[in-house]
């Protein structure tokens, strides 16, 4: 909607700026006939114009005539298709109003009675259809044309005071240099504005067929009401939820959910609805740009919703059974080989050596198995508010204790007051910390600077940024697009599964994980309460 508008008001102001560019000849038309008729009613209607200004009649009558012929002249030529083609001939042709201007001020009485003025609107008029160069080559002919109506002039009327008529005559030429110049620069102005502004409605007619695009390829149902709960706008999903839904109708199914939107017209809410039978989550979204305010909903069933759940659910079970069987394989075969191994020594040092490979391969399959569970308890989320301050000062102090080594070799940066809280599982965030912290301190040089932890909250986007990096290598370049993918691991001793599990529920409540090359840190961002 907002892009058709403001295509709108383009084509608006793009047709307006041609028209007033196709219109100058028509301007130029109707200063000649006004020019023309004024002068002959100043001179036969009006009282002591004679007078005043010493018209010789029988060149005023001449000069009527011609001028006149001229008009219907470039009236009877179609001058558009010639000044397309060529500039020039344009110039030429307009020369001839400079040049009677300047007749007209001799036969007036000399250069001195001040008609040739009149050239200035030609000036601009003609300046503005051209390029700086050809404008400048007017303004010359003008100010030649102006100059030479002096020597004219003074053949004439012996008596005129040649100083002053220069002076006058400098002036207009400088006015006329001045005024071709902005005329010229007005004009290449205004037809960069129109390039300017075709070009952005042309990206914008590109914006609205990929917004239709896709609008219509959504997996939930849009629906745009104003603010008298008429529909405005919907796609195909919504078609298909609603077969009756039509534009500039209501819905009376949705009454209640635009009564509360109309309550508070700027405030996003999640309601749900019956329609049809069918169950629906619904999330509303005003579009506050509007005044009045519109409403945007999103329409999702429940049983869409299900069934997207449990397709999700089949594939990456059928991904992590078969990456799990993998897995299981390797340390299974180990304690195979051992166990036979054992039957054939009698050798206390080799049974112990065999005990311990035993012992290690039995714990990968625990940890593996430990970290499966938790990750199949995501859903089961008890949510509650946690202190960020507080609760980092506990866990950093639980974690020297079980890595005594560790103290010292922290710096911490906690920028978060003590009102800053989080809505969150406390068991996660501990699961996904204590992965990151573990990992930090496992890749670092194990010295002063070995693990780096900041705390940045974000006022505007009301989120905290939890940071952990070490003073390690980092991860490669090449293997950081992997890093989160399940049994994905470049240690021995590792699952590939905890980093995994961590983003998995970070996400479930309504975080993000990723990894930042620039710091070589992880960064967990949580929303604030």
């Amino acid at each position: 909607m907002l892009f058709h508008q403001e295509k709108f008001s383009k084509e608006a102001l793009i047709e307006q700026a041609k028209r007033n560019i196709e219109n100058l000849p028509n301007i130029i038309t109707v200063m000649r006939i006004s020019i023309a008729l004024a002068i002959l009613i100043f001179y036969l209607f009006i009282p002591n114009t004679n007078a005043t200004i010493k018209f010789n009649p029988i060149l005023l009558y001449m000069w009527e005539g011609v001028y006149s012929l001229f008009i219907i002249f470039m009236l009877w030529v179609p001058t558009k298709d010639i000044e397309e083609e060529n500039k020039w001939w344009l110039i030429s042709v307009n020369m001839i109003d400079v040049i009677m201007m300047v007749i007209l001020a001799i036969i007036s009485g000399g250069m001195a009675s001040g008609f040739s003025i009149l050239v200035l609107p030609f000036v601009a008029a003609i300046c503005f259809q051209v390029n700086n160069r050809q404008a400048l080559f007017y303004a010359a002919a003008t100010t030649l044309t102006l100059f030479s109506g002096i020597i004219i002039d003074s053949l004439i009327h012996e008596d005129i005071d040649i100083s002053s008529i220069l002076l006058q005559v400098s002036i207009l030429s400088l006015v006329s240099f001045s005024v071709s110049i902005f005329s010229s620069m007005s004009a290449i102005n205004t037809s960069r504005t129109i390039h300017a502004m075709q070009e952005t409605e042309i990206q914008i007619a590109k914006l609205n067929e990929l917004n239709k695009l896709v609008l219509e390829h959504a997996n939930e149902g849009l629906i745009v009401f104003d603010y008298n709960g008429m529909v405005i706008l919907f796609n195909q999903k919504a078609s298909h939820y609603i077969p009756s839904i039509q534009q500039q109708e209501t819905l009376p199914e949705l009454g209640n959910i635009l009564t509360n939107w109309q309550n508070n017209v700027y405030l996003p809410f999640d309601d749900k609805s019956l329609i049809g039978g069918m169950e629906f989550m619904i999330h509303a979204t005003p579009l506050t740009e509007q005044n009045p305010p519109n409403l945007m909903l999103s329409l999702r069933s429940y049983e869409d919703v299900a069934k997207e759940t449990q397709a999700n659910k089949l594939a990456s079970l059928g991904q992590l059974t078969a990456n799990l069987a993998h897995e299981i394989r390797n340390p299974l075969s180990a304690i195979s080989h051992a166990n036979e191994l054992l039957q054939e020594n009698n050798i206390d040092d080799v049974d112990e050596h065999l005990k311990i490979i035993i012992e290690h391969n039995v714990e990968r399959i625990n940890k593996m198995i430990r970290e499966i569970l938790s990750l199949n308890k995501r859903d089961r989320i008890n949510r509650r508010v946690i202190h960020i301050r507080q609760y980092l000062k506990s866990l950093l102090t639980e974690f020297m204790v079980a890595h005594p080594e560790s103290v010292n070799c922290i710096k911490v940066k906690i920028e978060c007051t003590d009102e800053n809280t989080i809505f969150m599982d406390e068991d996660h965030l501990q699961q996904i910390l204590d992965n990151l912290m573990n990992n930090a301190w496992k890749y670092s040089q194990k010295n002063s600077d070995a693990i780096r932890i900041s705390v940045i909250p974000h006022p505007l986007s009301q989120e905290v940024a939890i940071s952990i990096g070490d003073n390690g290598e980092g991860v490669p370049e090449e293997i950081q697009d992997r890093i989160f993918e399940p049994f994905y691991t470049t240690s021995q001793e590792g699952t590939g599964l905890g980093l995994y599990v961590a983003r998995e529920l970070a996400q479930v409540n309504n975080g993000k994980l990723r990894y930042r090359n620039d710091n070589k840190s992880f960064e967990l961002i949580l929303k604030m309460e």
